[in-house]
């Protein structure tokens, strides 16, 4: 089953056409690949919206994948089988001798939210760095995820496919996201997920406008219901969990035999006030002889403040195409400095 959700009220569609608006939404599903059992699924979209997703589901209604589409009205694809773990195409978890593979995992600034498909940082990484005919860059980023999630998904998944080298993307919503889930205690024996408690009131905060007023105005709670004072406390503790999570990925990478790499990915508002949220993680990585790419300092030096906007989208932050090639361009040029990581490491 396909389903399409927006913010315009599409609905749930099912193989076929809906309208909403004044324009429409179209969705057509290839029949399954016989020997990958993967299909391709298209869009058509006419009308404005500022987020939409496809989701893909089984029978019982269980969600499978989800995939977020550009930001843009018109028509696309994207592939989907049900055993893949990387979201842009399918790759081969056999051997691959004479193909350097590099696995790129982060959020959704990883994934791509905000561009099409061809347009995130790994898959134009591919087209930056040197030796493109034998190698490869595997999309393996999933929005809303953070560090300790990658962690996991690298050991339960993305190890199958041997990669060469792994690069994961850090940004300042993973501090958040820490703060929110906790750390590696969020993963139960029984296989389950288990985030840090909200308060008791917040089913009343998500559906009462004046309850918000009174928690966010009068009592003071910010954004994360956390009280007065609270929030600079708890992302002291996240950062020193993602300064652990950062050993625990080094360490893992190097007991696997692949290279590894951390990705520092600056959001406008940290560029404009040139005051880099996660400087103390990336110290502490390099204090650790881990090798990084510092985008913030990237993007100050080659994008003037007043034309940083070109780069980002308005509302929700996100890069653009034109961000992701200059986060792509950090990366390359970070590899490129160094050819003996990808070259003769097979």
């Amino acid at each position: 089953m396909i389903a399409d959700i927006c913010n315009t009220g599409c609905g749930a569609l099912q193989n076929g056409i809906g309208s909403a608006g004044t324009g429409s939404v179209v969705l057509y599903q290839s029949s399954p690949n016989p020997t990958s059992g993967s299909a391709v699924i298209g869009y058509s979209i006419s009308i404005p919206f500022s987020s939409a997703t496809i989701q893909v589901s089984d029978n019982a209604g269980k969600l499978i994948r989800q995939f977020t589409l550009p930001q843009q009205q018109g028509a696309g694809s994207v592939t989907f089988d049900g055993s893949s773990a990387v979201e842009d195409r399918e790759y081969s978890t056999g051997l691959h001798e004479h193909i350097y593979r590099i696995a790129a995992l982060g959020d959704s600034y990883t994934e791509g939210a905000g561009a099409p498909q061809d347009s995130s940082w790994p898959r134009l990484l591919q087209h930056e760095l040197y030796h493109t005919d034998s190698l490869e860059v595997m999309n393996c980023g999933v929005s809303g995820s953070d560090p300790i999630f990658e962690y996991m998904l690298i050991r339960q998944k993305i190890l199958a496919y041997h990669p060469d080298m792994i690069i994961v993307d850090l940004n300042q919503s993973d501090i958040n996201d820490c703060i929110i889930r906790g750390g590696f205690d969020r993963f139960q024996n029984d296989g389950t997920v288990k985030y840090a408690s909200a308060p008791w009131w917040e089913w009343i905060y998500a559906n009462c406008f004046i309850y918000r007023r009174v928690v966010n105005g009068v009592m003071g709670y910010d954004h994360l219901l956390l009280p007065t004072g609270e929030y600079q406390a708890r992302s002291i503790v996240a950062m020193n969990l993602i300064k652990q999570t950062v050993d625990s990925l080094s360490q893992l990478c190097s007991q696997n035999h692949c290279n590894f790499a951390l990705v520092f990915n600056p959001m406008m508002p940290e560029i404009i006030a040139n005051k880099y949220t996660l400087q103390p993680v990336l110290d502490y990585a390099r204090s650790r002889g881990i090798k990084t790419v510092d985008g913030f300092q990237f993007f100050k030096k080659e994008i003037p403040n007043a034309s940083i906007g070109k780069y980002f989208w308005k509302i929700d932050g996100h890069n653009n195409s034109h961000g992701y090639q200059m986060l792509a361009r950090a990366v390359a040029q970070e590899l490129n400095m160094h050819p003996q990581v990808i070259v003769g490491n097979k």
